[in-house]
């Protein structure tokens, strides 16, 4: 997070990530789904 500088260890892996495991990596991260939305539009 830009902000707090927190770090969050997210699994690497080829499958698609459970709902809930994105949920806890953005709440662990201090994030929300609208604050990924718009990070991944940057790119």
């Amino acid at each position: 997070h830009p902000e707090s500088r927190r770090r969050v260890v997210i699994p690497y892996h080829r499958k698609d990530l459970p709902q809930g495991t994105l949920r806890e990596i953005l709440r662990q991260a201090g994030l929300n789904m609208e604050e990924l939305e718009r990070f991944n539009e940057k790119e």
